[in-house]
């Protein structure tokens, strides 16, 4: 009669797979790139300029259009 003997792997042996994408504990990615806080306060501030040129140009639209208005009154209506 033979024994025989398993070796049970270590800790360092077993092989897990891993996902694709980002691994769990991976902070690179919130230090560098599109997610950095760096990019993510350049974003804000570009949205903000956008909006405020937005209200500017409504703005300037509306006194156009009254500029329009008054002046095509004031010539007969036409």
């Amino acid at each position: 009669m033979t024994t025989t003997v398993y070796a049970v792997p270590e800790a360092q042996d077993v092989v897990v797979k891993r996902k694709p994408g980002g691994q769990p504990g991976n902070r690179n990615a919130l230090k560098a790139g599109y997610w950095s806080m760096r990019n993510r306060a350049t974003r804000s501030k570009v949205g903000k300029l956008k909006r405020s040129v937005r209200d500017v140009l409504r703005l300037a639209n509306a006194a156009l259009k009254a500029r329009d208005a008054e002046l095509s009154s004031a010539s007969g209506g036409g």
